[in-house]
């Protein structure tokens, strides 16, 4: 049974990581990764793409909402400098919801479709919560041997595509 699902099964976005092994670990590259060796994981459903800041954003003010507390704790942070100073990456507006900052204004770049950076595991997964209730699927984190499997093909790659990096391959802001 190689258990292919029909589109509407599966849902937008979303892709299916069959059961079964993959070589995980080995890469030359990597100063701490692990030996290779064959890992078998159940079958999954990964997002085909990272989480967006503005699908995020939608989030974060839903909270606002309803809580703006609440909110405050999930809005991407970042540390600077040696006293490490907490700071929100996204300003909130006279309307109490968050916006993007300018890009040119920013530190870092928040284009809307760009993957959402500077937030914790605790604040993904309160994302999986809330999309969870929101579309009616169970949304979770991926396991790490479901994200190496996804990202690394069943093979043992470096890469997505391969051995070698190629630029042309992969979605790069520069």
């Amino acid at each position: 049974n190689v258990g292919l699902y029909r589109d509407e099964a599966v849902g937008e976005g979303l892709i299916h990581g069959r059961a079964g092994g993959y070589i995980g670990g080995g890469d030359r590259r990597s100063i701490l990764a692990a030996d290779a060796t064959e890992i078998v994981v159940d079958g999954y459903f990964i997002s085909r793409f990272p989480v967006a800041n503005r699908e995020y954003l939608t989030f974060v003010n839903e909270l606002a909402s309803g809580s703006p507390q609440d909110a405050a704790g999930h809005v991407p942070r970042t540390r600077r400098g040696g006293a490490e100073v907490d700071r929100a990456c996204w300003p909130l507006g006279d309307d109490d919801l968050y916006t993007l900052p300018e890009e040119e204004a920013a530190d870092i770049p928040w284009h809307p479709d760009m993957p959402v950076t500077c937030i914790s595991w605790l604040d993904a997964a309160a994302y999986c919560a809330w999309l969870s209730v929101r579309t009616g699927l169970t949304c979770r984190l991926p396991t790490e041997d479901e994200w190496e499997k996804a990202a690394r093909g069943v093979d043992g790659r470096t890469f997505p595509w391969g051995r070698h990096f190629e630029p042309s391959y992969c979605k790069m802001r520069d």
